[in-house]
């Protein structure tokens, strides 16, 4: 692990295999309700609704940057989609799983929560409104 990229970077020291992570990243794309990705919270939300337009994983070296866009996240969301993804690439979450976490609305059968090391909000897009 690059020193400079501590506490910047999550340090996973295992082979992954990327085709598998992109391939369950797809399954992801679209209008889904995403309960079993978000973190618990003491309230409940009005939707877990939510549409993401782009989940993209790119490489440079050893580096792994996952991309995720949407109309909207919920609290640990993208968390826990980046670490259902490292497990797919490890082999523990089968692709076939992937679209049964979707839809079983329970966070505990997902996978892990990948650390915050490393997450930004990289930019918002408002739409325009007509006067």
């Amino acid at each position: 692990m690059n020193p400079l990229l501590q506490n910047r970077a999550w340090h996973f020291p295992v082979k992954l295999d990327l085709a598998k992570m992109r391939s369950a990243a797809k399954l992801l794309l679209g209008k889904h309700d995403f309960k079993s990705f978000a973190g618990t919270r003491s309230y409940e939300m009005e939707s877990n609704v939510r549409t993401l337009t782009r989940c993209d994983i790119k490489k440079t070296g050893a580096q792994l940057t996952f991309i995720i866009e949407g109309d909207g996240f919920l609290y640990k969301m993208c968390r826990g989609i980046v670490g259902t993804l490292v497990q797919a690439g490890q082999g523990k979450i089968p692709l076939a799983k992937v679209e049964n976490i979707l839809a079983s609305r329970d966070r505990r059968v997902a996978g892990m929560t990948a650390p915050a090391h490393g997450l930004v909000l990289w930019k918002v897009f408002y739409e325009r409104r007509s006067h």
